[in-house]
């Protein structure tokens, strides 16, 4: 099996169907990267990359110019499916769903069907490995790997991705589908526009429930018919057997 990392970057931070830039990134089954490239997009709306307070400050290394010339999503639509839904691929990405929604907003604002495929999330899988409460954005994970990159550059952000997987295997000596298998990842899938998160069952677990046991004589105690009388409620809390 050989891997694929894709990162996808809009150019207007209010409307995520304006995709500009796919970045992806190809690797063989040792986790080699075989080929890097965007694919640049036409997103046909304003720039605007302040729309949102998220978005404040974000350099997506655009050259307007080539985009204005460069197809529309519709033109690439089948390019970018063929690519997702390709078997020989494992897909993933960091904070991965962010992606596969950008990429439902586009089909849809296109009337295009869903590109349904199944994907793994290599912040989520970081996070499991350092035993973090949080999860940690690409730029710094890629400072703790002693990786420079091009931040929001789609192509390097996909490349970060695929370097953080590799390092991951490289420090626990794990395959990727043992290191699933370890953190009891499940797959994320997107179908029919609904997205199934990748998460850890472990992680998500319900926590079980505390039961106490009671003797009949903490019973009777806690119920009040103690034949010695009405006692206080410190003594109640006296007859409960854990």
């Amino acid at each position: 099996m050989k891997y694929l990392a894709f990162d996808i970057e809009a150019a207007n931070g209010y409307k995520p169907y304006s995709i500009c830039s796919i970045g992806v990134v190809i690797a063989d089954e040792k986790l080699n990267i075989l080929s890097q490239r965007n694919i640049w997009i036409n997103p046909k709306t304003k720039y605007d990359l302040n729309g949102t307070r998220k978005n404040v400050g974000i350099d997506l290394h655009l050259d307007e110019a080539l985009l204005n010339r460069s197809p529309d999503f519709s033109e690439v639509y089948e390019e970018i499916k063929g690519l997702l839904t390709d078997p020989e691929y494992r897909v993933m990405g960091h904070a991965v769903e962010s992606d596969v929604h950008m990429l439902n907003a586009a089909c849809k604002k296109y009337s295009l069907p869903c590109i349904d495929f199944r994907f793994i999330c290599t912040q989520l899988l970081y996070k499991l490995y350092t035993g973090a409460t949080e999860v940690r954005a690409l730029n710094k994970i890629a400072d703790e790997m002693g990786l420079t990159f091009n931040f929001h550059s789609s192509d390097e952000d996909a490349r970060v991705s695929m370097m953080t997987l590799k390092y991951l295997t490289e420090k626990t000596g794990l395959t990727p589908k043992e290191l699933l298998e370890k953190y009891d990842v499940r797959i994320g899938e997107n179908k029919d526009f609904n997205i199934t998160r990748t998460v850890s069952l472990k992680e998500n677990k319900p926590k079980r429930k505390k039961y106490y046991h009671y003797s009949k004589k903490a019973r009777e105690v806690a119920a009040g018919n103690d034949k010695n009388g009405p006692v206080s409620s410190d003594a109640k809390a006296a007859g409960k057997n854990v």
